[in-house]
């Protein structure tokens, strides 16, 4: 597999340069990641699932209030 790793200083472009198969670091799984990934997104829409219902609840209390003020 080759990389650009080094520019050498004499050369106005990357040079690309070999690079043993025991030097690269090993490919990980992307599982963790994607669970992590997905539990986030998961919290995400049920905090903005609780602030929209909140702000609804809101609305009808504010709109029930209004002949009072009157």
């Amino acid at each position: 597999m080759k990389e650009l790793n080094v520019i050498p200083i004499r050369h106005r472009f990357p040079a690309v340069v070999e690079v043993p198969e025991e030097v690269l670091p090993a490919t990980t799984d992307p599982g963790p990641v994607r669970k992590k990934r997905d539990q986030t997104i998961r919290r995400l829409y049920i905090t903005v699932a609780a602030l929209v219902a909140l702000c609804m609840i809101q609305w009808v209390a504010i709109y029930l209030m209004l002949p009072s003020v009157f």
